[in-house]
């Protein structure tokens, strides 16, 4: 049913991701919370179902339909409240009362509605149950349900205790995967087997999980990025069937059901919205002497908003279309009995819509006007405080690539302020004083602002390559560079092993480009005829030949204003070649439009070029030290770097012909400098100093238009 598809993955996330500690100080509170108050809610709400709405519901169908609405699901709250800054208690007693009451509204549920699939006398469905009969199930469906989870949970805790491997990624999608069946399973064995609650039964085992477990995972990431897809995933298909369905029945297209939802039919769903917040206030109000002087305690404030963050969801969804599938499987279309059915999961589908559209959106501006949500403008000042930070990482990471980088040791920093807002407080005096210690190169003559090259940078790739240059190194005799012996004494089999070796620490040099969003994989094709050229070269490589990279992206990589022209071209028919005004104005379209791509291509190329050189001095460097280190294929791995510095000479070649490098290296630094940004901004989040809605705010508004800005300026 759809209950076992969604509600497992669901509660036993959310359990999973429950506070422990805060758990168990406020236990007896959500144990109140979730068991008398939705016994008596589900009665109040029965009695509005009997007495308030007409359509003449007996009293198990009434109670059944009150169970169902007493199953609270505030996932969207317990989010805001992270967000805004309020209690860690107040999330504490919202989640554990909606994972609790969920359980127990499913076993008054289970009781309910089975006594009224007894009473419509179908054969085989349901069962007829006794007041002391009815005590004697809940407590064997809840406590049942608790053992079933904690065996289970107790099993799952050994068995990724066995998995506990740390270097093994395997191992961690192991133990997910463990822990996503056994989830599943445990609620399946409860429901369906020992005929308990398979939500209480999911509730125990993740918190046995987080208690006992959580430090034998080998991922906590992996963990905490795989159940908040799946919780979203099983959220959104269930509203999304949840949707649908009622948006069958209230638009009254489906055949099957003869009962129509009409005008009344909305006034009663918003008058059973109000009686049910009423319903939930009246609960609280009575219930709180008790629960406001145990557990974590409780104050106005907290009670009037738990009041109000008390949504419908998934759970009450589920169940009105488990309760509507159980009775039309045994029931034929046109049958009058599904008529309630019908009615009530028109009646529950209106409310959750309510409560989501309603409390949901009024959830933040309440928190804040009781109190309970950090100061707007305190923290504000708080988060702007931070600036300061981000603007010293940002001059840091710009003078790092100053002094370290080949390519973009010279920048012109006209270019960087204007595109980069938090230089835009420095002036440009002061900014080259720090980033550049010999001072403004005064012969530079491109531009008051270029940045001196550091000492010892290569300066090949902003003038001509030396023709004489390139060719000692590409004739330079490998033996002239050791001691050891010649060329021959080269072991061809450790040598091949040697460049794949190389090619593994490139490609990793491109990622790492991909990742700092130095190369955006979003917009163009770059990083992937990019990785490609690894691959081929691999390739290339596993049949003997050397390393040959830079041509074998050149050859892969052909121009797009040459295919398309060609194609353009091949595609005109005979008259416009030899036509006349008109004809030639067409063909000069065609010649204007294969320049622009040419444009786009040259851009494309330089980008390419200056993302291949960086890549290459950054495995160099690595591949060079671990050599060192290891001592193994001395003479091998000096061959394959003079193949590299080989390969990298013929990209620095193609750079220096470009006229505009300065301008494109300045806009590379911007975009290097930005993504630098957003990465500090998510590694202040991590550490807690922001909260991710300041941290998705703030690089919306500033480093997203930032960035948009650069890549306009490109036009590639």
């Amino acid at each position: 049913t759809s209950l076992h598809v969604f509600l497992p993955g669901l509660i036993f996330g959310d359990a999973y991701n429950l506070d422990i500690h805060l758990l168990k100080d406020s236990l007896w509170q959500c144990i109140i919370m979730a068991f008398p108050m939705v016994l008596a809610g589900t009665f109040l709400f029965g009695l509005i179902g009997v007495y308030v709405l007409p359509y003449g519901w007996d009293l198990n169908l009434s109670l059944t339909f009150g169970a169902i609405l007493s199953a609270t699901d505030p996932v969207a709250v317990a989010a805001l409240l992270s967000e805004v800054g309020a209690p860690p208690r107040l999330k504490a007693l919202i989640s554990g009362e909606s994972l609790l009451n969920d359980g127990s509204a499913m076993v008054f549920y289970r009781i309910f509605s089975q006594l009224w699939f007894f009473s419509l006398n179908i054969p085989g469905l349901g069962m007829d149950i006794g007041v002391a009969e009815g005590f004697a199930i809940f407590f064997r469906m809840a406590l049942g349900a608790a053992a079933i989870g904690l065996a289970f949970g107790l099993a799952l805790v050994l068995i990724l205790h066995l998995l506990d491997q740390r270097f093994s990624h395997e191992e961690s999608v192991v133990q997910v995967t463990a822990i996503l069946a056994v989830a599943y399973l445990c609620y399946f064995v409860a429901d369906a087997v020992a005929l308990t609650s398979g939500v209480i039964a999911c509730v125990a085992c993740g918190v046995i999980v987080k208690l006992l477990g959580q430090q034998r995972l080998n991922n906590k990431q992996t963990m905490k990025i795989f159940w908040e897809l799946l919780e979203h995933l099983l959220n959104a298909l269930i509203f999304a069937l949840g949707g649908l369905v009622w948006g069958t029945v209230v638009s009254n297209s489906d055949p099957t059901r003869l009962v129509k939802f009409e005008g009344r039919d909305w006034g009663y769903m918003i008058l059973t919205y109000i009686l049910m917040m009423l319903v939930r206030g009246l609960l609280m109000v009575a219930f709180y002497p008790v629960i406001s002087r145990i557990g974590l305690k409780w104050n106005l404030p907290e009670m009037i908003f738990t009041i109000a963050g008390g949504l419908r969801g998934a759970v009450g969804i589920a169940l009105a279309i488990s309760l509507d599938n159980e009775l039309r499987r045994d029931t034929v279309p046109g049958d009058p009995r599904r008529d309630f059915t019908t009615q009530i999961y028109g009646i529950i589908g209106g409310v959750a819509l309510l409560t989501l559209l309603i409390n949901g959106s009024l959830a933040a501006p309440l928190l804040r006007k009781l109190g309970l949500a950090d100061s707007p403008e305190k923290r504000k000042r708080i988060v702007q405080g931070f600036e300061r930070l981000l603007i010293d990482h940002q001059v840091q990471t710009l003078k790092n690539l100053v002094e370290n980088d080949d390519i973009l040791c010279k920048v012109n920093l006209d270019v960087v302020v204007n595109h980069v807002e938090l230089l835009k407080k420095f002036s440009l005096a002061d900014l080259q004083e720090y980033i550049g210690p010999t001072g403004v190169d005064e012969t530079a003559t491109s531009s008051r602002s270029a940045l001196p090259r550091r000492a010892g940078a290569s300066s090949d790739i902003f003038r001509p390559v030396d023709t004489e240059t390139e060719e000692l190194l590409k004739s330079l005799a490998f033996e002239n560079e050791n001691d050891n012996g010649d060329e021959t004494d080269l072991d061809e089999e450790m040598l091949k092993e040697q460049r794949k070796l190389y090619l593994e620490v490139l490609r990793v040099a491109y990622e790492k480009q991909c990742a700092s969003g130095e190369l955006d994989v979003r917009k163009d094709f770059i990083a992937f005829m990019l990785l490609q050229s690894v691959v081929y070269s691999e390739d290339l490589v596993s049949q003997g030949e050397s390393l040959h990279d830079w041509k074998v992206l050149n050859d892969r990589s052909v121009p797009l204003a040459s295919r398309v022209g060609k194609a353009a071209r091949e595609c005109q028919p005979k008259s416009m070649k030899k036509g006349g005004k008109k004809e030639r104005r067409n063909m000069n379209s065609v010649d204007f439009f294969e320049g622009s791509l040419e444009n786009a291509d040259q851009t494309v190329r330089v980008y390419q070029a200056i993302a291949f050189v960086r890549a290459h001095t950054e495995a160099d460097r690595v591949y060079r030290e671990a050599s060192a280190t290891s001592g193994e294929g001395a003479l091998e791995s000096k061959r394959v770097l003079h193949e590299s510095e080989a390969t990298v000479l013929q990209a620095k070649k193609f750079l220096s012909s470009v006229d505009d490098i300065e301008q494109i290296a300045s806009l590379l630094t911007c975009k290097i400098l930005l993504h630098a940004t957003s990465e500090y901004i998510l590694h202040l989040t991590e550490e807690g100093f922001l909260k991710e809605q300041e941290a998705e705010e703030y690089v919306h508004h500033h480093i997203i238009k930032q960035l948009k800005k650069v890549d306009d300026k490109i036009k590639y």
